[in-house]
């Protein structure tokens, strides 16, 4: 099982440029086992934020509706982004 820590901004958070997201402090080999799955999730995520984030302020409080879960991957990532 995982022994390491793990430290992040909560959800909804605004992060900037070169801050770091999630900090993992583990021995090597648990944090290598994570690695992949921790970035997958987190690139994904942040990425699904970010240009919903761009569209809704594009939208300047116009009604936005979201259809991309009918072009995602599979179906984790269409839950992921919804």
């Amino acid at each position: 099982s995982f022994t390491g820590d793990v430290y992040a901004f909560p959800e909804g958070s605004i992060i900037y440029p070169n801050e770091p997201v999630i900090t993992i402090v583990a021995p090597l080999i648990d944090a290598q086992i994570v690695e992949t799955a921790v970035l997958t999730m987190m690139n994904h995520q942040s990425l699904i934020a970010t240009k919903a984030n761009r569209i809704v302020r594009a939208a300047d409080g116009r009604v936005v509706a979201d259809f991309g879960a009918r072009r995602a991957h599979n179906v984790d990532a269409a839950i992921y982004g919804a």
